[in-house]
Formats: C-alpha cells, sequence, structure tokens
C-alpha cells in the first residue's frame, strides 16, 4: 500500500478538482495534489515524481484548461510509464486532444459535470471496492439528451415583457449595487428592490457565495430623507446592523427568506440574436465553449456542459446547461444575458436548478 491512495492531477484554472480533493479526504481517502503538497525548496520535477511513486492511483481531472497544459500531459505520461491505474473524471464535456487520447481513450471513465456529488460517491465507492467503470470516453459532440426548452421563446419574450409583475408582497429580493461605510452609523448598502418590501427592523439574509449572513436592517433612506419603508422598484440605502464593508460587495443579494438559494449549475432556454439584433458577430457555440451570464448587478464565467443541439447559431433558440464558476442567487424564471467579451449574444430564461 502507497502512502497515498491517490495522485490528482489537473489544472490550477479550475477550482472543482481542488473541492473534490478537500471531500474525498473528509472521507478518509488521502490525496497527493500540487502545490499544497510539494515541500518548500523540493525542485518541482522531482516533488511530482515522487508523489506520482508514492500514490496508487493516478486521478486526471479533464477540461478545457488541462487539456491545454502541457504540466498535465506530463503527468500523465509519467503515469502512464509507472504503470498506474488511471482514472479520467471529465469536469467539462470536451474532446480529447490527440495526445490525451494516445494515454486515455481506452480507459474507464467518470463524469462530474452534470452528477458532482453522484460522482464523488463513485469515486469514493471504487476505493472501498464497492463500484467498477463502465463505458468509454464520451462523445461531446452529442447532446446528451437534453431536451429543447419546455415552452416557446414567445414565451421568454412575454416574461421579458412583465418583469415588473412583481409586487410589495412577494418575498423581499434586493440585489446590492454599491456599498459606503457611514462613519458612526456603519455600513449601508444601495441598490434597487426587485420584490416585495422592507421597513426597518425587519430581519434580512445576505446571499453569498455558499456562506449566508443575518443582519436587522437599522435604518432607511432614500432621497436623503430616513423613512419607515421600501418597497418594490424603491432605490433606497439601507443601514445594516453588525455587518462591515468587507461582508458585503456588490452582485451579492438581501432576501427576506430562504438565501440557500446559490446554484453553481443551471439550465437556461436561451435566444441567441441574429445579425438584426445587434449582433453582427457570427455566433457558433458547442459544448466546452465558455461566456458570461449577467443577472442582478453580477456576471460569472461559466462552461456549456450539454446543449439540446450540436451548436447555436444566430437567430437559434435551444436549452443550453451550464456550469457557472461560482455560486450565485438566483431563481427559475430568471433572466440572464449571454455574453462573450463583453459582446452580449443573446439571453436566456432559467428553468432547470
Amino acid at each position: 500500500m502507497s502512502e497515498f491512495n491517490v495522485f490528482i492531477s489537473y489544472s490550477s484554472a479550475d477550482i472543482l478538482p481542488t473541492e473534490i480533493c478537500h471531500k474525498l479526504e473528509m472521507r478518509g481517502i488521502k490525496c497527493w495534489i500540487a502545490p499544497r503538497n510539494i515541500t518548500p525548496g523540493t525542485p518541482y520535477a522531482r516533488a511530482i515524481m515522487q508523489g506520482l511513486i508514492n500514490s496508487d492511483t493516478f486521478l486526471i481531472f479533464i477540461s478545457s484548461n488541462s487539456l491545454k497544459s502541457e504540466d498535465v500531459l506530463n503527468e500523465v505520461d509519467n503515469a502512464h510509464g509507472l504503470k498506474k491505474n488511471i482514472v479520467p473524471v471529465f469536469i467539462e464535456n470536451v474532446a480529447l486532444t490527440p495526445e490525451f487520447s494516445y494515454y486515455l481513450k481506452r480507459k474507464q471513465w467518470i463524469t462530474a459535470y452534470d452528477n458532482l456529488e453522484g460522482s464523488i460517491n463513485t469515486i469514493i465507492n471504487l476505493f472501498e471496492g464497492k463500484a467498477t467503470l463502465t463505458g468509454s470516453i464520451p462523445d461531446c459532440n452529442r447532446n446528451n439528451n437534453l431536451q429543447s426548452p419546455p415552452f416557446p421563446v414567445e414565451y421568454i419574450f412575454d416574461r421579458l415583457k412583465n418583469r415588473e409583475e412583481k409586487n410589495k408582497n412577494d418575498e423581499f429580493i434586493f440585489p446590492i449595487e454599491d456599498v459606503f461605510t457611514i462613519t458612526g452609523r456603519g455600513t449601508v448598502v444601495t441598490g434597487t428592490i426587485e420584490s416585495g418590501s422592507i421597513y426597518v427592523g425587519d430581519e434580512v439574509w445576505i446571499a453569498k457565495n455558499k456562506n449566508v449572513k443575518k443582519t436587522i436592517v437599522s435604518g432607511i433612506e432614500m432621497l436623503r430623507k430616513l423613512c419607515d419603508s421600501a418597497e418594490i422598484g424603491d432605490n433606497p440605502g439601507l443601514l445594516l446592523k453588525g455587518i462591515t464593508k468587507n461582508d458585503v460587495k456588490r452582485g451579492m443579494v438581501l432576501v427576506s427568506e430562504n438565501p440557500h438559494r446559490l446554484h453553481d449549475s443551471i439550465t437556461i432556454a436561451a435566444y441567441i440574436f441574429t445579425k438584426d439584433e445587434g449582433n453582427p458577430t457570427r455566433i457558433n457555440l458547442k459544448t466546452g465553449d465558455r461566456l458570461k451570464i449577467y443577472n442582478r448587478c453580477t456576471d460569472v464565467e461559466a462552461t456549456i456542459i450539454r446543449m439540446s443541439q450540436t451548436s447555436a447559431n444566430n437567430g437559434d433558440y435551444l436549452a443550453i446547461k451550464l456550469r457557472l464558476d461560482n455560486s450565485i442567487f438566483i431563481i427559475e424564471e430568471d433572466i440572464v444575458a449571454l455574453r462573450i467579451k463583453n459582446q452580449t449574444l443573446g439571453f436566456g430564461l432559467v428553468y432547470g436548478l
């Protein structure tokens, strides 16, 4: 038995492998991962070889980033030479490059991009001898049975026209646009109330990343006047009790209930603009492509992991499943803008979380 159960090979541009490493170690599976396990002063190449030699299994995380990495390719080459048990884990639905295909094409694999918790359990069960792997490397050009949107495109246009249908009796949702510190008073957040109403003394939750924080609205100000309340459509400054400027930032959301609605995977019904609709660039989106989504004062990088058709061009209407780089507050029927290099190429309605 080696010192480590698994050597983790990944691109440092990807966050998910380190999260999976943490979850594996919580279940008693010892992982070797760079740069954490490299002793200061040890040459990088020597440390990698020592890690490979001292590990039973080579777990390689496949993504568009790792497929561009010479370091990851060198690691899989050495793992192959050492006759290690190699297990590819796809965190994006991408096609192997010829170099990686040489080592991995005949390996059995795990997909983590559409069922993260299930894939972690599969890896754990694999090490505990409770599971075996079956299957071949996935074809990134198939649509993985993602169905077309369950409603016509006209439904989204109607939702866009009626976005202000919410009223003051709905739950309170307040996207934060800016943050200020008032000497002697505390931290003030500003923005537009998306739905519901708020009163001085009300409790609210700050939805941020995977953490939430509770606070009290101790003051409301609009147009330089102190107010007892504010409602949908108002643009107040809200004084938050016990909150510092470091606790909040633009893009976070104040809510009155159920703050645990932060997601890093969404399915949208997407409409891609035509050239006549202000999109002069010829669009050809495919699985594995990167783009940004914009929602509630914040944007986040995302990867296309599944589509209801093999590609998306100008004027297309289709379903797209996205893996977000960071969790954000998002709810069904939200409208998000789709962007590439600060150019808006279309929009989508969220219908799957």
